[in-house]
């Protein structure tokens, strides 16, 4: 899908992208979508196993997705997240989709960016 199918479409090529919650439901489909119109995409889920097969799965599709496990109860892996987020996007982050409810933290965190925030309900 990657490069195939972003002829004839716009692109998100350059991009960087915090998806949360990214490994499962509609967090899961986003991903797929931004990392086929060509963003880097970063995402987290509190299951490591599950983050491990979906990292692998979209590297087998050709596309740029990072992640690490972070819940979002504790405050030490939600600090762990940002910092892993920063360092793999050199501090640049486009587009925070939120799959699960990290938003306002993480805006506060990071509040030097622009960002577009898309904000998911009654997924879970």
């Amino acid at each position: 899908m990657a490069s195939e199918q972003l002829s004839g479409r716009w692109s998100l090529n350059g991009m960087t992208t915090l998806v949360t919650g990214g490994t499962r439901g509609i967090g899961h489909f986003i991903v797929e979508e931004l990392a086929g119109f060509g963003a880097t995409v970063y995402t987290c889920s509190r299951n490591q196993k599950e983050l491990n097969e979906r990292l692998q799965e979209w590297g087998a599709e050709g596309f740029k997705v990072y992640g690490s496990t972070c819940d979002k109860a504790s405050r030490t892996e939600r600090e762990e997240l940002i910092k892993n987020v920063s360092s793999t996007f050199d501090g640049k982050l486009n587009l925070l989709v939120r799959g699960c409810g990290l938003t306002t933290w993480i805006l506060g965190k990071l509040c030097s960016a622009k960002f577009v925030t898309v904000c998911l309900y009654g997924y879970t």
